[in-house]
């Protein structure tokens, strides 16, 4: 109920409540029921001399009616008024004008006992306690089309021009936050991209091709323009590494490599066979960029750290139903993160 209409209906009330010696000039006192189950101190309402006909005005007998004065606490016996709360004696501009003020939700509301699904919710920090998660199921054989960036050629399909070593940008295909650095130029004015490297493999939508247009970033050491890059290969999505299960059951005849994204904060996933593939190995390996001051993020085994690149990883050559393993992301230095992966069924080497 609005505080407008209940202070109303109480003072209309007040008024019926009143004796008859307060139809006329002086004064009455009177306790009044508040709200919250008590009664009030007692309140004097004095009547307008020039009351017509010897009544007091409604003015005279509404003006000690307030919501202080019924005993009224707003948001907590009754419902914060909308932004007219100066008409309730409460200061425009505070949070009680604030909260009267937004918008009514166009969904459903979210109760704190309820139990509901809810969808386009985005978590930042959460803190989880009990209860159970359930692993999205990414079928890896089938994503090999569009994913993360795993590997470019080091020799762009154009250097351009205006650049020098250390420059940075992204490949602005795919969700465009794929990023490159330039390794090497020369050429014309010694400005042309003669090496780049791969530095964070972006998140998904990226595909093999030649040709990527890039943007460079801010502040560059130099000002180029003009670079494309060649994709030479796709790998899982970031999405699909973290917090899921990695399906080897459609793998089919013949060997799979999946690529991993830039090892990162979060990433976690568990490997299973499905199927039995003799000699037709199910490989995880890392992309061909720079991380680690390398040729790509490296990949632990069982604690044993593996070789940076594209070309390593972890396999097992021959799939068995049941093999299984689970890899995990962890910071390495200041701003380098590696997979550390703990085989727990199957014949898991690295290579």
């Amino acid at each position: 109920m609005k505080i407008r209409k209940l202070v109303l209906m109480v003072a209309l009330g007040f008024i019926f409540m009143l004796p008859p010696c307060v139809f006329g000039q002086g004064t009455m006192s009177k306790n009044l029921p508040n709200l919250s189950g008590s009664m009030t101190t007692s309140y004097s309402v004095v009547c307008d001399s020039g009351a017509t006909s010897g009544l007091c005005t409604i003015a005279s007998l509404l003006g000690f009616v307030t919501p202080t004065s019924l005993g009224l606490v707003i948001g907590t016996n009754v419902q914060a008024p909308e932004t007219s709360a100066a008409s309730y004696g409460i200061a425009n501009g505070s949070v009680i004008d604030s909260w009267g003020g937004k918008a009514v939700p166009g969904g459903t509301p979210v109760g704190t006992t309820d139990i509901q699904t809810m969808t386009n919710k985005s978590l930042t920090s959460p803190i989880i306690t009990g209860g159970s998660a359930t692993l999205a199921q990414i079928d890896a054989h089938t994503v090999v089309s569009s994913g993360s960036v795993a590997m470019i050629n080091t020799t762009p399909t154009s250097g351009g021009t205006g650049y020098a070593a250390n420059d940075t940008g992204t490949i602005t295909t795919g969700l465009g936050d794929a990023t490159y650095k330039v390794l090497t130029v020369g050429g014309s004015g010694g400005t042309v991209v003669q090496t780049v490297g791969l530095v964070f493999s972006g998140s998904s939508g990226y595909s093999v091709a030649t040709g990527q247009a890039t943007t460079k970033g801010g502040s560059q050491p130099g000002s180029g323009s003009g670079l494309t890059i060649n994709v030479t290969a796709i790998g899982l999505a970031q999405t699909q590494v973290s917090n899921t299960q990695v399906n080897q059951y459609n793998q089919g005849a013949g060997a799979v490599t999946n690529y991993l994204p830039s090892a990162q904060a979060g990433e976690a996933f568990i490997t299973t066979c499905g199927t039995v593939q003799s000699s037709q190995a199910w490989s995880l390996a890392g992309n061909s960029g720079i991380q680690n001051g390398s040729s790509g993020d490296i990949l632990y085994l069982n604690g044993v750290a593996g070789t940076a690149g594209s070309s390593h990883g972890i396999q097992i050559v021959s799939p068995t139903v049941g093999a299984e393993i689970v890899c995990k992301t962890a910071q390495t230095g200041a701003t380098t993160w590696s997979w550390f992966c703990v085989s727990s069924v199957g014949a898991w080497i690295a290579f």
